[in-house]
């Protein structure tokens, strides 16, 4: 066990650390982008958006970390066994069945519920990962067509100026 919450925490220290560092690099193109002034318009919404994509990212990285390192001690919570104060507030209200069997099934929901939530903020990283890479993407192609465009126009006018060039 003690293996586990090692690594675990080791992760999750990993996660938040990865999460810092890409974060710096994301406000410095924001603060960038304020003192370029010679970048296309396309070009700056592109990167800001990025930027933000990307910081939205970090910010669910540290989310998802937090929900790692802190299964554990949810774990060892929910994983022991009641006083016998709770044991027998719980029998008043119940028979002694009822109270093992609802524990255990609170137990059951509170973990469902936990790793729901800590794959949906998985699933919302992946996502925004797979929209960031779609738009990168989209981005490159653009740029390779208005290059492809600009080298067309270059040989056009090379050829134009050959033929006008007398023999």
């Amino acid at each position: 066990m003690t293996l586990e919450i090692t690594l675990g925490c080791l992760l999750a220290a990993v996660l938040v650390g990865l999460a810092l560092f890409f974060a710096r690099a994301q406000f410095k193109t924001l603060a960038s982008l304020r003192r370029q002034s010679g970048l296309a318009v396309d070009d700056r919404l592109y990167l800001r958006k990025q930027a933000i994509r990307r910081l939205l990212c970090c910010f669910l990285m540290v989310v998802f970390a937090s929900m790692l390192a802190g299964w554990f001690f949810l774990e060892e919570r929910l994983s022991r066994p009641l006083n016998e104060e709770e044991l027998e507030l719980r029998a008043k209200a119940r028979p002694q069945e009822l109270v093992h069997h609802r524990g255990k099934e609170q137990t059951l929901r509170v973990i469902t519920v936990y790793w729901a939530a800590a794959l949906i903020v998985l699933f919302a990283m992946l996502l925004l990962a797979a929209i960031d890479l779609m738009a990168t993407a989209r981005f490159g192609f653009r740029h390779y067509r208005q290059l492809e465009a600009e080298k067309k126009s270059i040989i056009e006018d090379e050829v134009a100026r050959w033929r006008g060039r007398p023999s």
